[in-house]
């Protein structure tokens, strides 16, 4: 069935040299092959469509990873005819048949609590078995770009919070911090300040001290997948978000706040501000805060397909001991006040 979809496409390796470029997907460097022949005709027509304001279709080049990650997917990118990218197909490979399909509908979930900023897929659905989208084309910015733009960035992380935040039932916080927060303080790669941290974690929790909130996690939030905003696409923000594979609508705070400044190297005195928004949404003190990075990392241990680090020990001191000097500036400036 999958063969129906790449019927006559043909790689011609030899022009493998010919178009290397960082194209749309975060963080890695992509070599495109010029394609011949054409897609099924579920894939082909919805092309023809989507393609037709833009004066037709021009090219269309395979995109290769060239990192050591897997996605399950292959890519291809659509050029109208001067030559400027449009969209990006992706093709779910039959040995990961659920991977784009979760991931698509995670966005589409996004851009309803959103809005524009999460690009959803124009089109998506099942063809010959597999299940394909098509997503606008979107410019991946450099470090510099994204650098000068954190600020933004940030304002609009905490936006989101702001926007989805809720207060969690009673099962909920069993479900999403007693179960996580339990699990953490049994692992056995947990040095002795963690376990201390998690043990109060739970005490503060139990004695209501600690009343935690619940906020949409994107779970991967990085500089790769900060794009820029397609230029027929404007709206509030100059950047889209994307790669919300996991997604959790009822997710952990300030994970995603510290995965993020610690990819852009911001120091603790710039990030402190925005600890001090977060503990305002979430209704905390800022030593509260660590208790949600305890049991975001409670979570990815018990559920590891949504853990997107390698070594989550090592990971977990980091980004305590980030949050931990952060924390101590946001106190600073308000004793300051």
């Amino acid at each position: 069935m999958t063969s129906a979809i790449f019927s006559n496409l043909k790689i011609k390796a030899k022009h493998v040299h010919s178009y290397v470029h960082k194209l749309w997907w975060p963080g890695s460097c992509f070599i495109s092959f010029p394609m011949e022949g054409q897609f099924s005709p579920v894939i082909s027509n919805a092309i023809d469509r989507i393609m037709r304001p833009y004066g037709g279709t021009g090219q269309i080049k395979e995109l290769i990873r060239t990192d050591r990650k897997g996605d399950g997917q292959k890519r291809f990118v659509v050029f109208d005819l001067a030559g400027s990218p449009i969209i990006i197909i992706a093709i779910s490979l039959p040995e990961y048949p659920e991977l784009l399909r979760v991931a698509a509908e995670c966005a589409v979930q996004a851009h309803a609590r959103l809005g524009a900023t999460v690009p959803a897929p124009l089109e998506m659905g099942v063809s010959d078995g597999v299940y394909f989208t098509i997503t606008r084309y979107c410019q991946p910015r450099n470090r510099w770009e994204i650098y000068r733009q954190s600020g933004q960035v940030l304002t609009w992380l905490s936006e989101a919070t702001r926007r989805t935040v809720v207060d969690p039932l009673p099962q909920e916080i069993e479900h999403e911090f007693v179960q996580p927060l339990s699990a953490l303080l049994k692992y056995d790669q947990l040095q002795q300040a963690g376990r201390d941290a998690v043990q109060e974690a739970l005490s503060e929790l139990k004695s209501e001290r600690w009343r935690p909130r619940l906020v949409l996690m994107h779970n991967d939030l990085h500089r790769g997948n900060i794009l820029k905003t397609p230029e027929r696409e404007a709206h509030s923000w100059p950047f889209v978000i994307i790669d919300w594979g996991g997604l959790r609508l009822a997710g952990y705070a300030v994970n995603d706040l510290i995965q993020l400044a610690r990819d852009l190297k911001l120091p603790p005195v710039q990030l402190a501000p925005q600890l001090k928004i977060h503990c305002e949404l979430l209704n905390c003190n800022p030593l509260q805060l660590r208790y949600y990075l305890l049991s975001a990392f409670g979570f990815f241990l018990l559920n590891p397909d949504f853990c997107p680090f390698d070594k989550l020990d090592e990971t977990l001191r980091i980004n305590l001991e980030y949050l931990d000097l952060s924390v101590i500036k946001a106190m600073e400036m308000n004793a300051n006040l």
